[in-house]
C-alpha cells in the first residue's frame, strides 16, 4: 500500500482531455506473473463457491499522464481483471517500483440531487471492490469506445445502472482530479449536480438491476464529509477535494 496522491487538479470538461491507446507499458516479472495465476484460480474458486461476480474481463491502465498549455494528456494502455486483481496481492511481496503499479483506471463522484444531498451506494459484497460502501463509479472498462468523453460517459454509465438516473437528468459533471490511489490504482474523481432529488432516486432503486449494489445511502453535505472522512486514504483525499482544501 502507498500513499495516495493527487496527479492532477481542476475543472476538467471533455474538451480539456487529449487522450490515446497504445499498447501497456506494465512491467510483470515472469515470477509475479506466476504468482497473480495462482492467486486467480484460488480467488476464482472462493468467487464460485461464494456465488461472487468475478470474470477476467478487459479494463484500462494509465500509461502516461501530462498536462500542458491547459490541457491533460492521457495515454491508456489495456489490462485484464486477473492482473490488475492479482498485483494488488502479489505486489507487496517483491521490491517493486513505479514501472510496475498497477495503474488500472476507475472513476468515482460526488453526487448532489437537487435536494442537496449526496449520494452513495451500499455494495453487496459480490464484486471484486472490497468496500462495504462507496461513492458512485467503477472500473475503466474497454465496452466503451476511447474519446475525450470517455471518463465521461463511463461515469453517467455508472450512474444509469447503480441509482438509475438518466443523462438528460445530469446538470452537470466535471473532472476535479486524477490521482494515484493507495492499492496503485489511479482514481478519476468528478463532480456530478442532477436535477432530480434524492426522493425520486430512492424510488426508482427499486427496479435496480445492478447486483453489486443494495442500497442508495443519501446523506446531508456534512454526514457526506463525516462517510468520506473515516472511509478509507483514497476517500481522505476525496474529502479533502471536496472541502477543496
Amino acid at each position: 500500500m502507498i500513499k495516495p496522491k493527487l496527479l492532477v487538479t481542476g475543472n476538467f470538461t471533455p474538451g480539456d482531455l487529449v487522450v490515446s491507446v497504445s499498447p501497456s507499458n506494465l512491467v510483470v516479472l515472469d515470477s509475479v506473473k506466476e504468482d497473480i495465476n495462482q492467486i486467480w484460480e484460488s480467488t476464482l474458486q472462493k468467487a464460485q463457491e461464494k456465488n461472487l461476480n468475478l470474470y477476467n474481463g478487459t479494463s484500462y491502465r494509465l500509461n502516461s499522464l501530462k498536462q500542458e498549455s491547459g490541457k491533460v494528456y492521457l495515454d491508456f494502455g489495456i489490462m485484464d481483471f486477473k492482473t490488475r486483481f492479482g498485483l494488488r496481492e502479489a505486489l507487496p511481496k517483491i521490491d517493486f517500483d513505479e514501472t510496475m503499479y498497477r495503474n488500472g483506471c476507475y472513476v468515482g463522484a460526488t453526487v448532489k440531487t437537487s435536494d442537496d444531498k449526496y449520494l452513495m451506494v451500499k455494495l453487496s459484497g459480490k464484486s471484486m471492490n472490497r468496500n462495504s460502501n462507496d461513492v458512485l463509479g467503477g472500473i475503466m472498462e474497454t465496452n466503451i469506445e476511447m474519446s475525450s468523453e470517455y471518463i465521461f460517459k463511463v461515469l453517467h454509465t455508472e450512474l444509469k445502472e447503480e441509482a438509475g438516473v438518466e443523462e438528460l437528468e445530469i446538470k452537470n459533471t466535471t473532472l476535479k482530479a486524477i490521482y494515484q490511489g493507495m492499492y496503485t490504482n489511479i482514481g478519476f474523481y468528478l463532480e456530478t449536480e442532477l436535477s432530480i432529488s434524492s426522493d425520486e432516486i430512492l424510488k426508482r432503486f427499486k427496479s435496480n438491476s445492478d447486483v453489486d449494489v443494495v442500497g442508495i445511502e443519501v446523506y446531508s453535505y456534512e454526514q457526506y464529509l463525516e462517510v468520506l472522512k473515516n472511509h478509507n486514504e483514497n476517500k481522505g483525499l476525496i474529502y479533502d477535494l471536496v472541502i477543496g482544501k
